[in-house]
């Protein structure tokens, strides 16, 4: 997929797919989050490889919210801010996780 497709369907991101919806094709609706998840990781990446630090931490940012749980989201961008040099953002997510 190329950068700008990825960019216009993280624009349109409203939230988890049928979150608030008891359906029974939660397996589809399971899938669309990992596939979006993917997206991210996918973008984060690439932002990363082109110093992109503004999309970078919006990407980071949006997997930390999809999976608040996430190891390797809160360490992505703990490393992000340090990086940066934004220590006081680094501690801040590592004290919230």
């Amino acid at each position: 997929m190329d950068i700008e497709r990825a960019e216009a369907l993280l624009q349109d991101y409203r939230g988890e797919f049928m979150a608030t919806m008891a359906y029974p094709i939660a397996s589809k609706a399971n899938l669309m989050n990992k596939l979006f998840t993917q997206l991210l990781k996918e973008l984060a990446h690439y932002y990363e490889q082109v110093q992109d630090v503004k999309n970078l931490e919006r990407s980071l940012l949006i997997d930390l919210k999809l999976n608040p749980y996430s190891d390797q989201a809160v360490q992505q961008l703990i490393k992000h801010y340090a990086n940066i040099g934004n220590r006081a953002e680094a501690i801040k997510i590592y004290r919230s996780f």
